[in-house]
């Protein structure tokens, strides 16, 4: 009985706790307009990587690929969005956060996310590498290089669970 309960549970949940953001079917990048993230890769535990993407969508939650990362287009509708924007440090140091921004996109267009600050350097997707500062201050740009968003600070935190335990095996 309880085994059927957590299922049902699991089952409402995965189909009811997220509403995950489809592009109509309809959207076409002449009528839609993209949104790229940041995203490096990490190459060894000494080399974080760094998420910095599209954590909602008026809500809703965008839907990556299988193996895809925020790097890659995101089609939206043109106009009026209200953003929250994630980021993510990791394995070290890491630290996270999320601010929400207004947008307004043009159809045709395409919009890149643009970060400076955080904990470590990298790499924006224009090639202009951040050098790390207390705070991560994000915003959009369009293709031309024009901030189309308010500059908004990101507070990033470390999660408890990153204190290393080391428990020698016996």
């Amino acid at each position: 009985m309880i085994r059927k309960l957590a299922g049902l549970m699991t089952v409402t949940c995965l189909s009811g706790c997220a509403t995950i953001y489809q592009p109509p079917a309809e959207l076409t990048l002449q009528t839609g307009a993209t949104l790229t993230g940041i995203y490096n890769p990490k190459s060894t535990f000494f080399s974080p990587a760094t998420h910095i993407c599209v954590g909602s969508i008026d809500g809703e939650l965008p839907k990556y690929g299988w193996g895809e990362k925020c790097d890659k287009p995101l089609l939206l509708t043109a106009g009026t969005h209200q953003l929250q924007i994630a980021a993510d440090f990791y394995p070290f140091p890491s630290e996270s956060g999320f601010t929400t921004i207004p947008v307004t996109l043009a159809a045709g267009q395409s919009y890149y996310i643009r970060a400076t600050g955080g904990p470590i350097a990298f790499k924006n997707t224009n090639g202009k590498v951040s050098l790390p500062a207390s705070g991560l201050m994000v915003w959009i740009e369009d293709a031309s290089g024009k901030v189309v968003t308010p500059k908004t600070m990101i507070a990033l935190q470390a999660p408890a669970e990153t204190i290393p335990i080391f428990i020698p095996a016996k």
